[in-house]
């Protein structure tokens, strides 16, 4: 559990508070000192309170990174913090905007342990995948921090990227209304998003924690609290991956051809790829190879449910496969049966190659080709929804 939360982002260790809580007990205790004993403070309190819009609001659930309680108070403090941040007249249109608006912006933000980015990364229905540093300014996070843009480089952690939703939420709810922040369609599409990028040649990643931001220039701003949802994983991996741009029509076409599955299918190939990722984040060959064997059975034995002939049919089906993207099909059968024979053998004996240190290392040498062997076949039946083998096999 330790080396989760050191995991935790962003890295407040480089920022100047030790955490986030600190962070904001920080805030609250500085400025509402200054509302109760300073004579601008006590101007813009009663200001505040003498605006009709403002009445109106007091006693309701104030919307946003969570929920709240409206107050007077609150408001004033990040009225305050805004015109100490960006100057009278932009807190005034900051106040303006925030009053006469019946929704605002939320940023659905799911980290992700495992990936690198050159450059934001824009995927299919406005989701994005951004860099740390992009977000931290997305959300003007770095007013706050007051780090420079060398420091916010210097967060090569495993989590250094963030799948980025923003969406739109009622403002104030209603006594009536449940407080439900977030349209959970968007974070069942981040977590697809986060497994489809497995099935990309070398890319390996896992969802992390899912956290809902607003804008600091958006009330309640740094004087909110947040909600988090955390993927717990039993096999995390220290590994990172670069997504190029060049690969963004590949992910954009994965995405699209994921979502003409059907329910089942979707699942099965949520499994398959969460079986993939594992096998690539694995740190012995032993467990790399076991899982890599176990995914691909899944990509091609699902239908044999006698469980007859699985290494032959493991052998044929994928030879066939592969030939048809132009890869010679002794050569792949010889390489899926060596696949097979490994799993095989971690699965039935517990060590691979008998623990010939020679054989294991070629094994090892060999593995990031059958890793691509395995994202090629499951890019190609996820795009072609193969579902019966006898069918495509004899072209019926």
């Amino acid at each position: 559990m330790n080396y989760l939360q050191n995991l935790l982002i962003p890295d407040f260790s480089l920022f100047r508070y030790p955490s986030y809580e600190i962070m904001i007990k920080y805030m609250i205790d500085k400025y509402s000192n200054l509302i109760k004993n300073t004579e601008e403070g006590n101007i813009i309190l009663k200001t505040l309170e003498k605006e009709e819009r403002v009445k109106i609001l007091i006693g309701k659930k104030n919307n946003g990174a969570c929920i709240n309680e409206f107050n007077v108070n609150s408001l004033a403090m990040w009225y305050l913090w805004c015109k100490d941040n960006y100057g009278q007249q932009k807190s005034k249109k900051f106040l303006e905007d925030y009053l006469e608006s019946d929704e605002i912006d939320v940023y659905l933000i799911l980290w992700v342990i495992g990936i690198l980015i050159n450059k934001p990364i824009s995927l299919k229905d406005e989701y994005l995948i951004l860099s740390v540093k992009d977000i931290i300014k997305l959300l003007l996070y770095d007013k706050v921090y007051q780090i420079e843009n060398e420091q916010i480089e210097s967060l090569n952690s495993i989590v250094n990227c963030g799948i980025v939703k923003k969406f739109k939420i009622k403002k104030i709810l209603s006594d009536i209304e449940l407080p439900g922040v977030i349209n959970t369609n968007i974070p069942i599409r981040q977590h697809e998003i986060v497994t489809i990028l497995n099935s990309i040649r070398g890319v390996s990643c896992i969802p992390y924690i899912s956290i809902p931001y607003i804008k600091l220039t958006t009330f309640p701003g740094i004087f909110s609290g947040t909600i988090c949802n955390q993927s717990f994983h039993d096999v995390i991996g220290r590994s990172n991956t670069l997504i190029n741009s060049d690969q963004i029509s590949s992910i954009n076409e994965m995405i699209d051809a994921f979502d003409k599955l059907n329910p089942n299918e979707k699942t099965r190939f949520q499994n398959i790829l969460n079986r993939l990722a594992r096998s690539k984040r694995q740190e012995k060959i032993d467990d790399k190879i076991l899982d890599l064997g176990i995914a691909l059975e899944m990509m091609l034995l699902n239908d044999n449910e006698q469980n007859t002939q699985l290494a032959l049919s493991f052998r044929l089906r994928g030879a066939w496969l592969l030939s048809k993207l132009d890869i010679a099909r002794k050569e792949s059968y010889n390489i899926l049966k060596k696949i097979y024979e490994y799993r095989c053998q971690v699965a039935h004996n517990g060590i691979l190659c008998k623990g010939k240190i020679e054989e294991i290392k070629k094994v090892k040498e060999n593995f990031p080709h059958y890793q691509a062997i395995a994202e090629l076949i499951c890019r190609y039946l996820i795009k072609n929804n193969i579902t019966n083998w006898n069918d495509v096999i004899l072209d019926v």
